[in-house]
């Protein structure tokens, strides 16, 4: 129905309130502000002591922005990084049997960083480098590089449309282009976006490391009468020190010896 009383009434005159363009423009800058220094702020309040032969929690394996912090602080000291996927990371063994511990107790100090990422393909590790390490530069690194990503099509991403791909965010998401990874533009869009707004990244470590990877909105549902708030404890996961639970010989599932034309 036609109200004749609404005629003369000016345009989004329902809404409550109305920002001119200075209004937005002092909300641009606010918000500006909080993400630059959100960062660095929670860095000083959130508890980060890596103790000796240090791995990144199983579970928070796609917090880069933690990943990021614990490569800067290392590389304030004299220290050699060593990265690659769960072979370096040490999914089957404890802390102290990891490639980077072994290292260690040759050399006869804590001289080598456990830099490895569970599932990263060697395109991950690069972007992992670039965009949350850049810290590394003239620094020792030891690069292991894992040959069964390059044994398959899918292993390497040259099939089409992969079904699954481990760590995403830190694939080149327009060029080049990669076969295997066809996620939409708007989702490739936001992870650039990431990239260049720390706070994007900050606000995932607190998903990460707080509420089990899970959005607020959705663990709010899950957990409607608890305080968000109180989940925030400023205390990070321990890694849980347990080799793999489901550890079995390679062959347990009647795989063969293979060769691959490396």
């Amino acid at each position: 129905m036609n109200d004749p009383s609404r005629k003369n009434m000016p345009p989004f005159s329902s809404n409550a309130m109305r920002l001119s363009v200075r209004e937005w423009l002092g909300v641009f800058l606010a918000l500006t502000i909080l993400g630059t220094l959100a960062g660095p702020i929670w860095t000083g309040l959130e508890v980060f002591e890596p103790p000796v032969d240090y791995r990144i929690p199983y579970e928070l394996s796609e917090d880069y922005w933690l990943f990021g912090r614990y490569c800067k602080e290392a590389s304030e000291s004299d220290k050699s990084f060593v990265f690659g996927d769960s072979f370096v990371w040490g999914q089957h063994v404890r802390k102290e049997g990891t490639l980077s511990a072994h290292l260690n107790r040759l050399a006869g100090s804590e001289r080598f960083v456990n830099a490895g990422l569970d599932g990263a393909h060697p395109l991950a590790l690069e972007g992992l480098v670039e965009n949350h390490c850049a810290g590394l530069r003239n620094r020792d690194v030891v690069l292991h590089l894992n040959l069964l990503w390059l044994s398959t099509p899918q292993a390497d991403l040259r099939a089409d449309r992969v079904p699954h791909i481990n760590h995403p965010r830190l694939l080149p998401q327009f060029f080049p282009p990669i076969p295997g990874y066809q996620a939409p533009i708007s989702e490739k869009l936001g992870i650039v976006l990431a990239r260049h707004l720390p706070v994007l990244t900050w606000s995932r470590h607190i998903r990460s490391a707080y509420f089990s990877n899970a959005p607020l909105p959705s663990w709010t549902l899950a957990n409607p009468h608890l305080n968000p708030l109180r989940q925030i404890t400023l205390a990070l996961p321990e890694t849980a020190d347990d080799p793999h639970p489901d550890i079995q010989p390679w062959a347990a599932d009647g795989a063969a010896r293979q060769a691959p034309p490396w």
